[in-house]
């Protein structure tokens, strides 16, 4: 399994701030790992991905879907983490933090 820094991450995107832990891993594929992440006091979950695959936020969603996960929203990243300005504008960058997506289920 991958090792990941939670909290680095996840302060790269639009989510409250909170005690958020990892309940739940899997690998997907090669090289496809998600995370099942638990805000600890709402009890809201997100999917966070780690990987190189990133065809499009619909077309990962839909993956995810596949895979048994129900996955809503996408989560946008924080405007001020993004490393050009004009990535706010395209559709996949502000949701995309190095190999890291995260989506609300």
């Amino acid at each position: 399994m991958v090792t990941i820094d939670i909290e680095d991450i996840l302060s790269k995107f639009q989510i409250p701030k909170g005690n958020y832990q990892i309940i739940k891993e899997d690998e997907l594929d090669e090289s496809e790992f998600i995370f099942i992440i638990e805000e600890q006091t709402s009890k809201k979950q997100y999917l966070l991905s780690s990987t190189y695959y990133h065809p499009g936020i619909k077309e990962e969603s839909n993956f995810y879907k596949q895979h048994g996960y129900e996955v809503k929203n996408p989560i946008q990243r924080l405007t001020g983490t993004l490393e050009v300005a004009t990535d706010k504008d395209d559709s996949f960058y502000k949701f995309l933090y190095i190999s890291h997506t995260l989506f609300e289920l």
